[in-house]
């Protein structure tokens, strides 16, 4: 008898009991994956608008309420502190110099530096400085003693209050496209943008040619693609467009009346030396046609359309803007507006823009300080006059053949916009393709050429200055108000429905850019600092570490956005990605800003020689062309520099008294050795508060 047996083959056993209990063998990670889906259950998808989106539009309900928020945002942003730290080496105590000389000559149509006029730029920025200057009294004090405590707040703040208007300009933009919330978006975006920031806290050129410019193009806008324009001005709205015409012209026929009439009056003799009789006789055509054209404009301006004061407002804007950095505005906006012409087909925006009285209203602006300054005959430091400087060198030169600056390439100002405009511009690629394909549930006409023009005028300024042979960093602040609009708009767009306008390969592609700029920014700080600076390979304070900040930022934002999407709120991602902008835009204002400070001015040197010197014991300056001591001295420094420096710095200290030196780092040691032997260990280091210059003494 067989044995029964004890094991059971496969073909032996019978179908599972389907309503036995499964036991499921999970790997570390499937159970990573499960928990996520599990937690992710917890949320329900977004549906509809952003959470927050309600809540903004209710508080920005009315135009009025969200143009001051706007301004409240720049405000806020370029305003709080800017009269407390130094002027910057160079641009700002260079042109705060030739406006301080301004009023000490009591010249203000031929600006001068030091010995020499000065030919480099525009009379405007220098005006807007000088007439803080009086105002905040730069120059109460006797010559010998340190600027005014005010000095620096006259300075600057009439750049920021052009860059606040420059924000203005683009909430207008924004609103003009699709509503007021649109408006603040794209406000938000410029306000927070690192580069706009930086020029905006500072007295550089470039503030009021962007600035002007921009808020030229939000009443080019309004004028030529909004049909409500076309209704009469108010009286209010008339005085505002003559007012404008009658502060941009009188002004320069004052100066220019007033330099005139006091050379004629009390030298004229020297006059005749420094002017020629060809110049005067220009100079009384120049009036002839400003009063005349004023005069005009007073006749007419009891017919104007709103329209009509919004193109008045444009082409003033425009002749400020060239009066700010010459030929650069010109540039820009007349090649946008026929690239415009070309892809729209909208011939007839030429006869609404009113071009032929619109550039005789330009010329009125902008010329007659050109004209006059063009024949005049004086020189500057290099012997040329202002037709040989400012119009071949610093103009046509720096354009075809390149004259100091960097030479770019295809990608050199997308990485300055990268980090200009950082996390911002993560999401520019997917604005600039929303734009070119337009919103496709607006489908008013008015709308797809506004954002069209924008478009152009965003990527135009980058071809154009990518075709220039010179180039700085901040030449690409033109397209940065641009971009911010159409930013601003894609935000609106995505705010809608963000479930569905954030699918795919988008989060990607932001996390992306994200990721490089990111890196790039924390790998080398001087990134942010070149974006508004002069010498690139200048050295980077040791005492200063933004990485961490910006490290637990960046981890921050990205752990909080990849959370949020995964979690289906993808409202919430696109808000934390909104707030991670505005603290690294408030951060770069109120703190970076603030601690780069002490090491690109020389004021902190200068406060301490006029605290330490007696009896006004001289200072000199030894192998420096950084323009802080020329303009923190009230032009006494003694320059020491160029050829035989070294013997006449010796020949200096080894007079009797004290003496006051500063100098680069880099140079000390040199310094050292060419004093004689028993002066050199009276030297001394005094202020080493700055990474770039020392300010030295020697003992008696």
């Amino acid at each position: 008898m067989k044995e029964a047996a004890t094991e059971s083959s496969p073909a032996d056993v019978g179908p599972a009991d389907p309503s036995a209990p499964r036991i499921e063998r999970r790997t570390p990670l499937g159970g990573l994956i499960h928990a996520v889906h599990a937690v992710r259950s917890w949320f329900p998808p977004e549906t509809g608008p952003a959470f927050w989106l309600g809540w903004l539009r209710a508080r920005v309900a009315s135009d009025r309420r969200a143009a001051w928020v706007a301004v409240g945002m720049a405000a806020l942003i370029l305003l709080p502190r800017l009269g407390s730290l130094g002027l910057w080496d160079p641009w700002e105590t260079h042109y705060g110099e030739v406006a301080r000389e301004m009023i000490v000559r009591d010249d203000y149509l031929y600006p001068h530096w030091e010995q020499a006029y000065f030919w480099s730029k525009p009379a405007l920025p220098m005006w807007l400085m000088a007439a803080g200057m009086l105002v905040f009294g730069a120059e109460g004090a006797p010559m010998g003693e340190p600027l005014g405590a005010w000095t620096v707040w006259g300075v600057r703040l009439p750049f920021a209050l052009i860059a606040v208007g420059a924000v203005w300009a683009v909430y207008r933009i924004g609103r003009h496209i699709r509503d007021p919330l649109t408006g603040v978006l794209s406000a938000l975006v410029l306000t927070t943008s690192a580069q706009f920031i930086f020029i905006g806290k500072q007295a550089m050129v470039d503030m009021p040619f962007v600035g002007f410019m921009t808020i030229g193009l939000a009443f080019f806008i309004e004028a030529v693609f909004d049909r409500r324009s076309d209704r009469p001005a108010t009286r209010a709205e008339k005085g505002l467009a003559l007012g404008a015409v009658a502060v941009a012209v009188g002004a320069q026929v004052a100066i220019i009346v007033r330099d005139i009439s006091v050379a004629l009056t009390f030298n004229p003799l020297g006059v005749l030396k420094r002017s020629s009789v060809g110049v005067n006789v220009v100079t009384a055509v120049v009036l002839a046609y400003l009063l005349v054209g004023l005069g005009l404009w007073a006749w007419r301006v009891t017919r104007l359309s709103k329209q009509d004061c919004s193109l008045i407002g444009f082409y003033v804007c425009l002749g400020l803007a060239a009066l700010s950095k010459g030929l650069a505005v010109l540039l820009i906006v007349p090649p946008a507006v026929v690239l415009y012409v070309l892809f729209s087909l909208d011939v007839d925006v030429l006869r609404r823009s009113r071009v032929l009285w619109g550039g005789a209203l330009f010329l009125l602006v902008a010329a007659p300080w050109y004209t006059v300054v063009s024949l005049f005959t004086g020189r500057d430091d290099e012997g040329k006059t202002f037709v040989d400087r400012f119009w071949l060198h610093d103009n046509f030169n720096r354009v075809g053949r390149g004259v100091h600056g960097d030479r770019p390439e295809m990608g050199y100002y997308l990485e300055q916009l990268a980090y200009g405009m950082f996390p911002w511009s993560a999401v520019v690629p997917l604005s600039l393709g929303f734009a070119a394909n337009h919103d496709p549930d607006d489908p008013r006409p008015e709308v797809r050429r506004t954002v069209l023009f924008v478009l152009l005028w965003a990527m135009w300024s980058y071809v154009a200055f990518s075709f220039m042979r010179t180039a700085f960093h901040h030449y690409i602040l033109p397209a940065v108000p641009a971009l911010a609009v159409l930013v601003g708009y894609w935000l609106r767009w995505v705010a809608d429905a963000p479930t569905e306008r954030l699918r795919g390969y988008t989060p990607l592609l932001v996390l992306m850019v994200l990721a490089v700029a990111a890196r790039d920014l924390i790998s080398d700080p001087q990134h942010l600092v070149s974006l508004f600076t002069y010498k690139y390979d200048r050295e980077y304070p040791r005492d200063i570490n933004p990485r961490l900040f910006l490290q637990i930022l960046v981890s921050a934002s990205v752990t909080a956005m990849v959370a949020f999407y995964f979690l289906r709120q993808k409202g919430s991602a696109l808000l934390a990605f909104i707030a991670t902008a505005i603290l690294f835009g408030t951060w770069v204002s109120h703190y970076h800003f603030n601690m780069l400070s002490p090491h690109w001015s020389q004021y902190h040197l200068w406060k301490t020689y006029y605290e330490e010197r007696e009896a006004r014991e001289p200072v000199y300056a030894y192998q420096l062309n950084w323009r802080g001591e020329t303009l923190y001295s009230r032009n006494t420094v003694l320059q020491i520099k160029g050829t035989g420096a070294n013997q006449r710095m010796r020949r200096l200290v080894d007079q009797p008294g004290r003496e006051f030196i500063i100098t680069e780092q880099s140079r000390f040691h040199t310094l050292k050795n060419v004093l004689s032997p028993d002066k050199r260990n009276k030297l001394r280091i005094l202020d080493r508060s700055n990474t770039k210059f020392y300010l030295c003494v020697v003992d008696d």
